[in-house]
């Protein structure tokens, strides 16, 4: 038993190897502007239950995404929001969302090889845009929901500042 547990650790880092080429592979096949608006709707939301980016403790890549095929592409469709912040009660904090979006920002340039490559500004300055709505048509927001959409609003306004 014991040579088998030393094979399988010995083949393990070949393995995952495989598995993050496979996922790499997964997501440059991906509508690009519809990878960054899955992942930033789950910043948002403060959700912390999903993956789009490699391996996870969870899966070899993605979880709580489904994927639609179009014609060319793939865009992945999140689901299962139960673990979201603002479903719980909960503010998303203006630190955690500057730590997501920098995450978000390096995870960028791992699979797509630097932030230039694909439209991040667009997309947040789109939910920039959209939040302002929300907060504007909405005067009976919850104030967890209110909070953590003004922290986001902040958040990404930093860094809009920065570049």
């Amino acid at each position: 038993m014991n040579q088998l547990n030393a094979a399988t650790e010995e083949m393990l880092p070949e393995v995952k190897a495989n598995l993050k080429k496979v996922q790499i592979d997964l997501l440059l096949s991906m509508d690009k502007i519809s990878v960054l608006q899955a992942a930033l709707f789950n910043i948002l939301i403060g959700n912390t239950d999903w993956a789009l980016f490699g391996l996870s403790r969870h899966t070899a890549g993605h979880r709580n995404f489904k994927f639609m095929k179009k014609p060319g592409t793939i865009i992945p469709v999140a689901y299962d929001f139960d673990g979201a912040a603002i479903a719980n009660g909960q503010v998303v904090a203006l630190s955690t969302y500057k730590e997501r979006l920098s995450s978000l920002k390096s995870k960028i340039e791992q699979i797509y090889g630097s932030l230039s490559s694909v439209p991040l500004d667009q997309v947040l300055e789109d939910y920039r845009q959209k939040v302002i709505i929300i907060l504007s048509d909405n005067a009976n927001l919850e104030f967890h929901v209110k909070r953590s959409f003004v922290n986001f609003l902040d958040a990404t306004n930093e860094g809009q500042d920065k570049q």
